[in-house]
């Protein structure tokens, strides 16, 4: 009598020799015919047919996975399309933007919650917020916010963005459609270098005076201020902990050591 460890065994050794995985992916074209032939028309489904009017298509969402430039794999647990290889222009109704470079694969929720909480001990924007009020200096904008910079290009939103109280507010639709005077970006984990870099040049050369751009890093927090000089020359400047963050003219007297922009318990009086 074999014993049920070595039967066990033998079984699957069997099984597995005769289940080898063939798996077959198709990388250039659509696996699901039925997606075929709905693509760029969804007859039934204006819905659909307006995400996808609206340029959120499948190369921009979260969680499609690109085999190649045209194709590739919806990744979307909540999409009818899960699994499917689908073209980069393609869409559903679960599309999850999050623009045509790098995906995080999470919903739009997810990564709201996540960038929350790598930025909920900052304590910069709260205190930009707190002094433009009490000088009633223009306003202040939240992430939120849209900026429409050029009519060729989406939308951007900043983690904070200022408008000096002296400048008329035009408005594309829910978009600002000017340049803020101030912009400042908190780096997280979902940020890619030049992704950055790019988008705080589209605000310098729309018109922003300064963009702040953030690190919060327990070995090296550290606060980037970005300008172009009068020549369209573009200038960046490190400040450390032990240095000292000055609004010049953009926000006139505001100066503040940079271990409040990190640290909430640090008392001012601006």
């Amino acid at each position: 009598m074999i014993g049920p460890t070595k039967l066990s065994i033998s079984n699957f050794l069997k099984r597995k020799k005769k289940s080898r995985n063939r798996n077959r992916i198709i990388t250039d074209d659509f696996s699901n015919p039925d997606s075929l032939a709905i693509s760029g028309r969804w007859p039934d489904e204006p819905e659909v047919r307006a995400i996808y009017e609206e340029n959120k298509q499948c190369g921009g969402c979260s969680f499609y996975a690109p085999f190649n430039s045209d194709f590739g794999l919806c990744c979307h647990p909540g999409s009818r399309h899960h699994l499917e290889t689908v073209f980069e222009h393609f869409t559903c109704a679960s599309y999850a933007e999050e623009g045509w470079e790098a995906h995080s694969f999470l919903t739009i929720y997810d990564r709201e919650r996540s960038d929350d909480w790598d930025k909920k001990d900052i304590a910069i924007c709260d205190r930009v917020s707190a002094y433009v009020a009490k000088h009633d200096l223009g306003i202040v904008t939240d992430r939120k916010a849209k900026y429409l910079l050029s009519e060729k290009r989406p939308p951007f939103s900043m983690d904070l963005g200022f408008i000096s109280r002296n400048r008329s507010i035009n408005m594309t639709g829910d978009c600002y459609a000017l340049a803020p005077d101030l912009a400042m970006k908190i780096v997280t984990s979902f940020d890619r270098a030049d992704l950055l870099q790019y988008q705080l040049l589209m605000f310098l050369e729309a018109g922003t005076r300064q963009v702040w751009v953030v690190y919060d890093d327990y070995r090296d927090s550290t606060v980037v201020c970005n300008w172009l000089t009068p020549d369209l020359n573009f200038q960046a400047k490190i400040l450390t902990l032990n240095d000292t963050l000055d609004g010049s003219d953009v926000l006139p007297g505001f100066i503040i050591p940079v271990k409040a922009v990190f640290d909430r318990r640090l008392e001012l009086d601006l």
